[in-house]
């Protein structure tokens, strides 16, 4: 008898297979349909072989792929993701996988596009037909619309009669012809220094630390040329869908190819267009975001994380894995140079790099030579003074200064809507979200209080507690600033760019398209703006409530603070004009604003990781989250409770908790986080102790983040 041992999406079963029968050997990764508690699911297929069990074998009800959807690379690599982040192996090949190839039993269907060929040119009846077989007999196959709309009846009737056949292939990306821009490439002393210091055909990681506007791009095409004359790939990733346009431009313009493109603004159908021009080796360089790590490389010469201290290359659902993980396995797999580049490198690479386990490279200047000038303007002074406004009077002189330049203005906001809490005007109770723990925010364009949280919505304004009116909006988000700014300066442009302004496709793009050709002249918008934009005339980037993040109780929050500022900051005066930021804060002593002041790196470094060190938080621990949720608090706490139990008996674990957070989507949630010197024994503790209560559940969910980037509130 052939069995087949298959992962299937369950959620008990965990990385546990079923074993099936077949008629025939399959090979390792081809999804099929078996049947499951009376349902037809979709499959994965681990290992084929001869054998007999004691016990009734189902048959594999049918065979959905003639060949592995993974390669071997990437079904190791699953394995890895599976163990390294505690997560099940078959929600890894879903994070892997194009939507389209999945293995979900409600998985989408592929598009494909009909066209016609010859088949016989002798079966013709009249002149005409004979005349639509010779124009066809020219091609290798037609599209069927097209040729449908040119021959009408007559093709219809030669399909019908066998002369022409009718077929259906997938749709494939139309690729586009670029033209090479000539340039004059001359390198820094420092980038010629990195450039040479990178060896291709070895398994290393650089960390390219460098100041904004100091080159680091130019680096990436360097070597990015050495690698394509090797006949090898090469990946570049960025953090922010806002970034790939002009990272593709410089890439396209440089090496006149259309490259690939792979980030959440494609839809299902474009994403495996561009998942098959890797797999069928038809382009050498892609450029995308998170999930872009995952495409079927065969032959990878150079791996390039842009911004890697970037949090989105985190992902904030299971599979919790981290961008930087995958580079690093597929460096080692492909044997090839894995390339970071920042100019706030997170905490943990630069310790890695400080230690001699990353290359460090630096490019200590801007190409310019001009760093931006730098102005902190303490808003809590006007506060006391009940004073306060949006927009300082310096920044509103520097605004009017800018604009009268015909230059242009970058206003950072981390937070998006009009008023970020609403209060009733009555007894003062703020509007909460039913579902969750969290304030809503009001959307003043579509009058909607929405929770961020969770996406609830509601239009009724009236307060729960005493049913009157809740009109009290307070706080500051992005719509509210940019009514503020079109207010104060009539004359000017305004556009804004947040997670409302882009929910639609393409619609970055256009925005960012619009200002770098200086169609407005003042761009409003969250962290989305502050990496990686390089546009000549923006001269004066101001900074809103600086320190907001500073306020999250959390173990990264300095880091991230330090980091938004200072990357907001790099966005002015790239070029021939001196750039000019403005901090607005309330915290304007605290000491990650005053090294962003001085754009001095290293001396926060060494701060932060006395805070660190005190603390025992990540680099110098490995730390794991772990969240217990139930519709029922108490059943939560419960299963919590017995792990911590059990956490607490390995002496080579530091366990906080079990604590309740914040009911999220009507779940309660329960957090317990666990701290080790040793990443490999934390893992299997926590896989071991996993295995032996999961029958203790009793319903309750658990979901493991390893290595967050932040604790979950």
């Amino acid at each position: 008898m052939i069995l087949v041992d298959v992962y299937t999406q369950h959620p008990i079963l965990g990385n546990q297979t079923l074993t099936y029968s077949h008629s025939s050997f399959l090979k390792r990764g081809i999804r099929c349909w078996v049947e499951l508690v009376n349902k037809k699911i979709v499959g994965f297929v681990a290992r084929s072989y001869e054998g007999e069990v004691d016990f009734d074998v189902k048959p594999i009800v049918s065979i959905i792929d003639q060949s592995p959807i993974l390669n071997e690379e990437l079904h190791q690599l699953a394995i890895q993701m599976s163990y390294q982040t505690l997560s099940p192996i078959i929600r890894c090949f879903q994070a892997i996988l194009p939507n389209q190839l999945r293995p979900k039993s409600n998985h989408k269907t592929i598009q494909t596009i009909d066209y016609v060929r010859v088949k016989d040119k002798t079966l013709y009846q009249t002149k005409r037909q004979r005349q639509v077989l010779e124009d066809l007999s020219q091609y290798d196959s037609f599209n069927y619309s097209s040729a449908l709309k040119k021959y009408k009846s007559v093709l219809k009737n030669l399909i019908d009669n066998g002369a022409i056949e009718r077929f259906s292939k997938v749709k494939e990306y139309v690729e586009k012809d670029i033209d090479v821009q000539s340039q004059n490439h001359r390198l820094t002393k420092s980038q010629q220094q990195a450039l040479d210091a990178v060896i291709l055909n070895e398994s290393k990681t650089y960390l390219l630390f460098g100041a904004t506007g100091s080159g680091k791009t130019e680096v990436y095409l360097q070597l990015a040329s050495k690698v394509l004359q090797n006949k090898k790939q090469v990946l570049i990733l960025v953090p922010e869908i806002s970034l790939t346009p002009q990272m593709i431009e410089r890439f396209q313009l440089r090496f006149g190819q259309d490259i690939g493109i792979y980030h959440s603004g494609l839809n299902d159908q474009e994403k495996y267009e561009q998942y098959l021009r890797v797999k069928n080796n038809e382009v050498s360089i892609v450029v995308g975001t998170r999930s872009c790590s995952f495409l079927p490389f065969d032959n990878l010469g150079l791996i390039v994380m842009d911004e890697e201290h970037d949090p989105s290359f985190k992902q904030e659902s299971v599979p919790f894995y981290h961008a930087l993980d995958v580079c690093l396995w597929r460096s080692q797999y492909h044997n090839c140079p894995l390339m970071l580049g920042s100019a706030t490198p997170s905490l943990e690479s630069y310790a890695k790099a400080y230690k001699g386990v990353y290359k460090l490279l630096t490019l200590p200047k801007r190409i310019n030579d001009n760093l931006p000038e730098i102005t902190i303007v303490d808003t809590s002074k006007n506060l006391r003074k009940l004073e306060y406004e949006v927009l300082s009077q310096e920044l509103k002189k520097a605004i009017e200064e800018t604009l009268a330049r015909k230059e242009q203005i970058i206003l950072l906001l981390n937070r998006r809507s009009y008023s970020p809490i609403v209060q009733c005007e009555n007894c003062l109770e703020v509007l909460m979200c039913p579902d969750c723990d969290t304030a809503l925010s009001y959307h003043k364009d579509n009058h909607l209080y929405q929770c961020h949280t969770c996406g609830y919505q509601q239009q009724d304004d009236s307060c729960p507690k005493c049913h009157h009116r809740a009109s009290l909006r307070k706080g500051l988000g992005t719509q509210r600033l940019e009514e503020i700014v079109s207010q104060q300066f009539p004359h000017a442009k305004v556009s804004r760019m947040d997670a409302d302004t882009t929910r639609l496709k393409n619609a970055h793009f256009k925005i960012l398209d619009d200002f770098t050709a200086h169609r407005t002249d003042i761009l409003i918008g969250t962290q989305m703006i502050a990496k990686g934009l390089d546009i000549p005339n923006v001269t004066l980037v101001a900074i809103l409530k600086a320190d907001s993040a500073l306020y999250h109780e959390d173990f990264s929050s300095s880091e991230q603070a330090f980091s938004l500022i200072l990357q907001a900051s790099g966005r002015a005066g790239r070029h021939d004009k001196q750039g000019h930021v403005i901090i607005q804060s309330f915290s304007s002593d605290h000491y990650a604003l005053q090294y962003a002041l001085y754009q001095n790196y290293l001396g926060f470094f060494n701060q932060e990781m006395k805070y660190r060190q005190s603390g025992q938080y990540p680099p110098y621990v490995y730390m794991s989250e772990i969240l217990f949720s139930h519709t029922n608090k108490d059943k939560a706490l419960e299963v919590a409770d017995l792990f911590g139990v059990e956490y607490r008996k390995n002496n080579t674990l530091k366990v906080l908790g079990p604590v309740a957070i914040r009911k999220l989507a009507k779940i309660e949630r329960v957090r317990i986080v666990v701290k080790s010197k040793n990443f490999e024994q934390m893992i299997q503790v926590l896989t071991t102790i996993h295995s032996l209560k999961e029958n203790k559940l009793k319903g309750v969910k658990v979901v493991y983040n390893v290595k967050p980037l932040h604790l979950t509130t």
